[in-house]
């Protein structure tokens, strides 16, 4: 007989408030006011995001499948 295994995995979006806040953090690190933030911090701080949580995401399917 065939067992089925069943993997949930949570989607974590940033939220615009997140990006928003890292993109104000990345400006000013650049030496600029935090309301000067460019279009590179803005794309920097979504892809930060989202690949902290690819990072995390898989590292805890793989300590659930240990």
């Amino acid at each position: 007989m065939m067992s089925l295994s069943l993997i949930v995995v949570d989607i974590f979006v940033p939220t615009r408030r997140q990006v928003r806040e890292r993109a104000f953090e990345l400006a000013v690190c650049a030496g600029r006011a935090a309301h000067e933030v460019s279009k590179q911090d803005w794309d920097i701080a979504k892809n930060e995001l989202a690949s902290a949580n690819t990072n995390s995401e898989a590292a805890r399917i793989s300590a659930a499948r240990s």
